[in-house]
């Protein structure tokens, strides 16, 4: 396998990562004291893709999941997560991600170009969303691990993948209104967890803050003299510092609006200038009760000409535009053009931040173009749509790398926008047939496209994408500003 030159962390297709998602455990509280009560959500599983246009169910309705492909779907789950556990050393670690990227004090530490947390944090994280408990043997010898070695690790990247382990810890909400009036609350294990929360969120702002930057860098140097290609910011380590933010929220950990802010802000200059006309592929769902023979114009923009060409309607025309690790013509093929990682993630990053923002009714969002960061977003899947492959991670260049990051990064963005669809194609059920075709019969992925150890990252990104991590993340219907529907803790779902 070639050389990647920028390490793995997610961001890119590949982390240029994992949101998580989302990675996250559930969508953010409204305050530190009380938690929402979780919407639904329908079950994630997949099906075969070969369903004619007239078959696609739309976003208001459950996926029906072929009883063949269901199956796999959970075999795979098993078998990698049987796979993920059998991986761990000795030590409690499951290895050290290895890139070009200094790590410590210099050219010269031992420990250049390796990120001794990341994988661990990752496959705990993955660990949890695939229902392990956190007092699994395996799970806990790998907080110890971190725990006595990695207390705050070195890099954003490791700081952000550590604090969604930590969180991810937590209960799950309460599934009831009663509770929510009761005030119940998320609750750690006994122990240092809340603490050990707070200490990498804040840790993880320092690093962005210390710098003045708006967003975050996988291999930042810590040294201004060694500062590397394109600057210490790029969009995969950033959304996933926006994941591990949001994760805090769910657990009354909160950070400032300007952040936030911040995050729209970096993720919309890593968006193309400019891009080829295309048809929205992405709708806000629309009342049960609309009829489709009265829609507005105004509904259509919105809701798109749902009776289809006899309705007379057209639909909404996008500009398909890409976004970039770090946008450069300068730099190498998979960090400096458009990819459909790093598409996604602009995607998830601008949804995450715009909801919580929405929610605090803040002063200098309301102030936003906000026509312009919707654009941003419909723009964005338009690229995705246009570009769309069910594995390999689209690229305008001529690398092509971090395939199954790309999967999930796919799975963040809508899951966070709430979509079955983008465009005519069901992603996820074209996704899974996919990877449960691809895991190894030892329950392992390996796409030969990241970074080393390949099959456990691979792994765990599968998993994650399988497993639907980020649904739940924030309410449904928030393409075009958010639902009323609470967010969710989707663990066990």
């Amino acid at each position: 396998m070639r050389t990647i030159q920028r390490w793995f962390p997610l961001g890119l297709p590949f982390l240029a990562l994992l949101l998580a998602v989302v990675l996250l455990p559930g969508g953010p509280v409204a305050s530190a004291e009380d938690a929402p009560t979780p919407a639904p959500g329908p079950a994630g599983a997949g099906g075969e893709p070969a369903m004619g246009e007239e078959e696609l169910p739309s976003d208001d309705e459950e996926l029906d999941i072929p009883t063949s492909l269901d199956l796999k779907i959970k075999k795979s789950i098993e078998l990698g997560v049987k796979w993920l556990k059998q991986a761990q050393k000795p030590d409690g670690s499951w290895g050290l991600i290895k890139g070009n990227a200094v790590y410590g004090g210099g050219k010269n530490d031992p420990n250049d170009g390796q990120m001794p947390a990341g994988s661990t944090a990752l496959a705990l994280f993955t660990l949890l969303k695939c229902k392990v408990p956190h007092d699994d043997p395996i799970v806990k010898k790998g907080f110890n691990f971190l725990r006595s070695k990695y207390y705050t690790p070195g890099s954003a990247y490791e700081v952000s993948m550590l604090l969604l382990a930590v969180t991810a810890t937590a209960d799950p909400f309460k599934k009831t209104k009663a509770s929510v009036a009761q005030g119940e609350r998320i609750k750690f294990p006994a122990g240092d967890w809340r603490s050990w929360a707070q200490k990498l969120h804040d840790v993880l702002l320092s690093k962005r803050q210390k710098a003045k930057k708006m967003g975050w860098r996988y291999n930042e140097t810590g040294h201004e003299s060694q500062e590397p290609p394109g600057g210490n910011e790029d969009l995969s380590s950033t959304q996933m510092a926006a994941l591990a933010l949001l994760a805090a929220e769910r657990c009354g950990i909160k950070t400032e609006s300007r952040v936030w802010n911040d995050l729209i802000t970096y993720a919309m200059k890593q968006q193309e200038d400019e891009g080829p006309e295309w048809e929205r592929s992405v709708y806000d769902r629309p009342p049960k009760d609309l009829d489709p023979k009265k829609l507005s114009d105004k509904d259509r923009e919105r809701y798109g000409p749902q009776g289809g060409a006899g309705d007379g309607g057209k639909a909404p025309k996008d500009h398909a535009r890409g976004y970039s690790y770090i946008k450069s013509s300068s730099l190498p093929a998979d960090e400096g053009g458009a990819t459909g990682g790093m598409t996604a993630c602009g995607i998830g990053t601008i949804m995450m931040a715009r909801y919580i923002l929405m929610q605090r009714k803040d002063p200098l969002w309301e102030k936003r173009d906000q026509a312009a960061v919707q654009k941003s977003i419909y723009d964005g899947c338009a690229w995705l749509d246009m570009h769309w492959n069910p594995f390999e991670n689209p690229q305008k260049r001529s690398m092509n790398v971090y395939h199954i990051y790309y999967m999930y990064c796919i799975e963040r963005a809508f899951d966070l926008i709430g979509n079955q669809k983008l465009g005519k194609h069901l992603w996820y059920l074209e996704m899974a047939s996919q990877l449960t075709g691809r895991q190894s019969d030892k329950g392992f992925w390996n796409s030969n496209s990241t970074h080393q150890p390949e099959e456990v990252l691979d792994t765990c990104f599968a998993l994650l994408f399988l497993k639907r991590s980020t649904k739940g993340g924030i309410p449904y219907g928030s393409i075009t500003g958010g639902g009323d529907e609470p967010p969710a803790d989707n663990r066990g779902r």
